[in-house]
């Protein structure tokens, strides 16, 4: 919960507004383009500042962008050319299940 409170991602309304249409676009602008594409600070991330969104808004923004980010894989299943990469949760639970199978559980 601190560190959905720490981080600052949008909501989807400001991502949106930004002309990001996911947290995962968002973030890579951000990773890729430099700190100019970063939404403005909230002084809400403070420890001490009153919180202006629910807890659970925040921690869902950052599960999703988790969840995004162990779905795509680079090296693996690139979308074809002029495609967008389409997040799926079977595809990650089937990812997820692939990686324990390796690790031998």
């Amino acid at each position: 919960g601190r560190v959905a409170e720490l981080i600052n991602l949008p909501i989807p309304r400001e991502f949106q507004r930004m002309g990001y249409s996911t947290v995962l676009e968002y973030h890579e602008a951000v990773l890729t383009e430099g700190d100019e594409k970063r939404a403005p600070p909230r002084e809400s991330t403070l420890f001490e500042h009153p919180k202006t969104r629910r807890l659970h808004f925040k921690t869902e923004m950052l599960l999703e962008l988790a969840f995004r980010r162990l779905d795509e894989d680079k090296s693996k299943d690139k979308p074809a050319e002029g495609q967008e990469y389409v997040y799926s949760e079977a595809k990650l639970l089937k990812r997820l299940r692939a990686i324990d199978k390796e690790l031998g559980r």
